[in-house]
């Protein structure tokens, strides 16, 4: 889904480029119908709702008759539409504000930011590679929470993404287990699990490490940034009440959560 939130804003802002250079002989009107076909075709078959609430699904397959039907798997994709302009307006408040309560629910919310797949899924394994938290969707998640005026929850994200340097590294994503407990995947990582007929399959993956990376750094330097051009505790809408009210852990007390500390890593991290 989040393909189609960027299909949407590149439509957009093409159209403003159109206006502004009308040399290219590009059809303004046209393409704000694309656009506007791309979020209605969003909003008809990539919703679901079930006992785990309203939320955008993760993709949308064509079943034997041709029609599109949700893929009803929640990632952090949620938070990546939420960075996009196709999610805003009142007529969508609707699926926004689900959005932002996806996010922080206990299966989707992390420790260190939020976890790609959401942990009551059947292929969830919590380091596998499209299961784990990843520093810059975090952060993206943030970005979008803030653009929708969701400020603290924003600062919320960006605090639990600075947790993710505890130990001096800028890691490419970290495990996406419950607890407060930083974990890096194994350079083995042995993955159980089923297959869509029952059977139990069992895949073995050489995963390299990835203590520094470039996506992790620059996440890291916006929220550092950011922190010094925002207000340190941004007013609380009604819905960031509830969602933190309902929260065992806040990472975000203040400016010092959103600062980096390097310190050298130790030894035994080192080889992780």
């Amino acid at each position: 889904m989040q393909l189609q939130a960027q299909v949407y804003d590149a439509l957009l802002a093409l159209g403003s480029v159109a206006r502004r250079i009308p040399e290219l002989c590009l059809s303004i009107d046209e393409l704000h119908a694309l656009a506007e076909r791309v979020k209605r075709t969003l909003l008809d078959h990539f919703v679901a709702s079930d006992h785990r609430g309203l939320f955008l699904v993760n993709a949308a397959v064509r079943d034997r008759s041709g029609s599109l039907s949700p893929l009803a798997v929640r990632t952090v994709n949620i938070g990546l539409v939420l960075d996009s302009g196709l999610l805003e307006g009142k007529d969508v408040r609707w699926l926004r504000d689900a959005c932002v309560r996806q996010l922080f629910s206990p299966d989707l919310l992390s420790p260190f930011g939020i976890a790609a797949r959401a942990r009551d899924e059947i292929r969830f394994e919590k380091f596998d590679y499209h299961s784990q938290v990843w520093a810059f969707a975090s952060f993206k998640s943030a970005r979008g929470l803030s653009r929708h005026g969701f400020g603290r929850l924003a600062r919320e994200l960006e605090a639990r993404v600075m947790r993710q340097t505890w130990d001096g590294l800028l890691p490419e994503n970290v495990g996406a287990g419950s607890d407060r407990q930083l974990e890096y995947c194994p350079h083995i990582l042995t993955v159980r699990r089923p297959a869509p007929d029952g059977r139990m399959t069992v895949t073995v993956k050489e995963r390299t490490p990835a203590p520094f990376a470039a996506w992790t750094a620059g996440a890291v330097v916006a929220i550092e940034r950011l922190s010094r051009t925002s207000v340190d505790r941004p007013v609380c809408t009604e819905l960031e009440e509830e969602i933190l009210g309902g929260l065992d852990d806040q990472a975000y007390r203040g400016a010092a959560d959103l600062a980096w500390r390097p310190t050298t890593p130790a030894p035994r991290q080192l080889r992780q």
